[in-house]
């Protein structure tokens, strides 16, 4: 009503047209049929970077063909030795998901890696059972599989970034010092729109190459705001390293470098070693960086990981392949998507 009042007769029509598929989905609704609510198209007046995942690219996807039989032949413990590995990889990489997905309120997600979490450490109980009792091996088996790894970082609030500071990496030692000597630091500025935030770290020893790694937290503002995604391109944080000179003397500059923000378009975390220059001159000096906010601007993203995925026993424990939505179905069927077309 509102566009029609205002003459926008484009998003009217759109308005209508998605008007329309709820109407459908609420009617296969009140009939018993199940409605994927991830399908639910967002308001035309929301911000562009706001995307749901699909629950088909969250979940693990088996080729369900056998690419290794394992050796044949060899030392039954060094044998059992790499299953028990290759099980706890795998636990590993269920449990990490389970606790991603929950905490960023992606339920069905987080209980399918919970189940899968169970069932990795029931084969992994079971290898270990039958191999104490003296009995062998029990059958098993690798398949090709792609497992979905979140591109996020879900203990981050939206509005919130974290900045992580590494290491320094070939740290110049000054002439009649000596490497354990030195005491080196390093101070950042974050700035972002109308934030700015300051901040340093302790000074540590550690030869040319210390390790520092200390984490900041920083407001980043409404994310949500159109504004935003054009912001990070001008944003970035500036990074200086120092060494402490001694008792009543000004710390002496290594160098400063700069990072953007603009990679946050696409990645939940931003991980670099920055050159630092001395004046207009590069050195030779780095530091690593970790920038990290929940997740990327352009919205949640999984990246798929090929490997191989051992299953224990003749059928095992391995990942279900998703299966298509049985929300409404799509035009021709007997129920309707949400964003319906005219028939021509």
């Amino acid at each position: 009503v509102s566009t029609q009042s205002t003459g926008s007769s484009g998003i009217n029509a759109e308005y209508g047209w998605q008007s329309k598929g709820f109407d459908q989905m609420i009617e296969a609704c009140k009939k018993g049929l199940p409605v994927e609510m991830s399908k639910i198209p967002p308001s035309l007046s929301a911000p562009p970077q706001q995307r749901v995942l699909s629950r088909q690219n969250t979940l693990p996807h088996m080729s369900g063909d056998v690419i290794d039989m394992g050796p044949s032949t060899g030392d039954v413990e060094e044998i059992y030795n790499q299953l028990v590995t290759d099980l706890e990889h795998q636990i590993e990489l269920c449990k990490a998901n389970a606790q991603t997905f929950q905490k960023l309120g992606d339920l069905a997600s987080a209980k399918h890696y919970a189940q899968l979490f169970q069932n990795q450490g029931k084969d992994l109980a079971n290898l270990k059972g039958i191999y104490k009792q003296k009995k062998g091996l029990p059958p098993y088996r690798y398949e090709g599989c792609k497992f979905p790894v979140l591109n996020s970082s879900p203990e981050l609030s939206d509005r919130e970034a974290e900045i992580v500071i590494v290491r320094c990496l070939n740290v110049p030692v000054p002439q009649g010092w000596k490497p354990e000597d030195l005491k080196v630091y390093v101070t950042w500025e974050f700035t972002l729109q109308d934030k700015t935030a300051k901040g340093q770290t302790k000074s540590y020893k550690g030869g040319i190459n210390p390790d520092i790694f200390e984490q900041f937290r920083v407001d980043i503002g409404d994310r949500a705001a159109r504004s935003f995604a054009r912001a990070i391109k001008r944003g970035s944080v500036k990074f200086t390293a120092w060494y402490e000179r001694g008792f009543l003397k000004k710390p002496g500059e290594l160098g400063c470098g700069v990072v953007k923000l603009a990679d946050w378009e696409n990645l939940a975390e931003v991980h670099e070693a920055v050159t630092l220059l001395d004046g207009r001159k590069q050195t030779a000096t780095k530091i690593e960086v970790k920038l990290r906010i929940r997740e990327p601007v352009g919205g949640a993203q999984c990246e798929f990981s090929e490997m191989k995925w051992l299953v224990i026993g003749r059928t095992g424990h391995a990942p279900t392949n998703p299966q298509p939505s049985l929300s409404v179905p799509k035009k021709g069927g007997r129920g309707a998507s949400p964003n319906p077309r005219r028939r021509q």
